[in-house]
């Protein structure tokens, strides 16, 4: 199931329109500084906060028909604009969730003031609570590696003290100190994972979806807290059957996130918006410098495309003494953008050079976005023998079904639904639609294997290595022609 939100003339984004699974798991929403990925964020969590200070502290004021809409299956979910925010829609949507914010209007900071910090420089130690021990051991965990580092971990009875939210404490050196004059990542998480405790606390309604939104979640956190962090979201989610969404800058985070649960805000210059996904990390966090010290860095699409050159590039002994990393960027446009951003500002080195190989079905469409982008790139582009993923599996499982193929999947992946069953409930779907929507991208189809994968708990990656296995076993393409591309590009004698 999928919540789709359509964004209408909110702060900077004027049009938008997005779909986030609700599936149980953890996503990352990420883009340059003031694409709007928190105002994206803010107006979904407009489906369970919605009272008038909550619209006007994160949207301030707003133009006539200015509207956030939710559709979740049948159901909808509205809010318009028109002199103040209006509502309609079904009362029981059967999503709830919970949104921690940025430092302006998030809970992290909002009892930060002087009057109410000097409040706790005399603390009535017989004023301090225990501390719940979800907050108390991952706090230690995330940020040491240690659960019981904080084992003297307090709260205070925010009643006595006129705090609108949870003040903590802990002991060291036989002096308590406050929330308030730890360090900022101390302070930041504590205040995230007490929310977060309030939340999974809550009884949760058997048949309701639960998404969590976290604004920011990187800030004043070292690499290595960031990756234990990321474990907590992952057990966190399935543990409580949470869809856990956070935006982040931070490369750690991003690199831990599957491309399919990655959600790409980029804005154009002419401030149009579009959210790009899958997305993988390499595009999201425009990051290549991080490889320094390969001699070749490879740019391709997906992971078909990965498969296929690291197979041709380690079977045909093409590496020598070479360094070579075969990246997945996305779409062939990311790919351009990301090697002309690595040759315009030499991300690379003067040492590391970089080669771009897209699937041969978008030649046309990547010279033209070449010319057009004005883009400039180090190494002419090279072309695979085979189109994108999906594209391909609409060919030879729908349009030109290749038997052999269709059995081996069949034998090795979908023995509960086979593909039969599925082929033909898409055939069902296809010749319902107009020619407009035809699925010629292969992207309809590819979703109804990739439910079919969820359900049997197969990965993605085994789907893809069984089709190379395939594709070279039995020479269905030219091999030859993309050795002497590889052969040529990994010959060259570093400058």
């Amino acid at each position: 199931m999928k919540l789709d939100i359509k964004i209408h003339n909110v702060k900077n984004i004027s049009e938008l329109e997005v779909e986030l699974p609700l599936e149980r798991g953890l996503y990352a929403i990420t883009g340059e500084n003031g694409c709007g990925k928190s105002t994206l964020v803010a107006c979904a969590s407009t489906l369970f906060y919605h009272n008038d200070d909550w619209f006007n502290n994160f949207f301030g004021k707003v133009e006539n028909s200015t509207y956030i809409h939710f559709t979740c299956g049948k159901k909808t979910y509205n809010w318009d604009y028109n002199g103040t925010w209006q509502w309609s829609g079904d009362r029981y949507f059967g999503v709830k969730g919970f949104f921690e914010g940025s430092l302006i209007y998030g809970t992290r900071f909002k009892d930060t003031s002087y009057n109410k910090i000097r409040n706790l420089r005399d603390i009535d130690i017989t004023k301090l609570n225990a501390t719940p021990e979800f907050v108390r051991e991952h706090l230690g965990q995330i940020l040491h590696g240690d659960s019981n580092y904080y084992s003297n971990l307090r709260k205070l009875n925010k009643r006595n003290y006129k705090f609108d939210g949870d003040v903590f404490f802990y002991e060291k050196n036989e002096k308590l100190i406050s929330q308030f004059h730890m360090s900022t990542g101390e302070n930041l998480l504590i205040s995230l994972l007490n929310s977060l405790y309030y939340r999974i606390k809550s009884n949760q309604r058997q048949k309701e979806y639960t998404i969590l939104f976290i604004d920011e979640i990187e800030l004043a956190l070292h690499p290595a807290a960031l990756m234990r962090m990321v474990a907590f979201l992952k057990d966190l989610a399935k543990a409580h059957n949470l869809a856990i969404y956070f935006s982040t800058h931070s490369i750690e985070l991003i690199s831990a996130i599957k491309p399919q649960n990655i959600f790409y805000v980029e804005r154009y210059p002419n401030n149009r918006i579009d959210v790009i996904n899958p997305c993988y990390p390499a595009f999201a966090s425009r990051n290549l410098y991080v490889h320094a010290g390969y001699d070749d860095i490879i740019l391709v699409e997906d992971d078909l495309a990965k498969t296929i050159v690291d197979k041709i590039v380690y079977e045909r002994n093409l590496i020598g003494q070479r360094l070579v990393l075969v990246q997945p960027v996305g779409g062939y446009m990311q790919v351009l953008s990301l090697a002309a951003d690595a040759t315009k500002y030499n991300l690379l080195g003067v040492h590391t050079s970089i080669c771009v190989i897209l699937d041969r079905d978008i030649q046309s469409q990547a010279v033209s976005f070449i010319e057009k982008r004005g883009l400039h790139l180090s190494n002419k582009i090279n072309y695979l023998p085979i189109e994108s993923l999906e594209k391909y599996l609409r060919r030879v499982l729908y349009t030109n079904v290749d038997t052999q193929l269709f059995r081996k999947l069949n034998t090795f992946i979908f023995r509960v639904k086979n593909l039969t069953d599925i082929i033909k409930e898409y055939d069902l779907d296809e010749n319902a639609m107009p020619d407009d929507r035809k699925d010629k991208t292969g992207k309809r189809l590819f979703a109804a294997i990739s439910e079919e994968l969820k359900n049997r708990e197969v990965t993605r990656e085994t789907l893809v290595n069984t089709i190379v296995d395939y594709l070279f076993e039995n020479n269905t393409i030219d091999i030859d022609s993309m050795v002497n591309v590889l052969k040529t590009q990994l010959s060259r004698k570093s400058e």
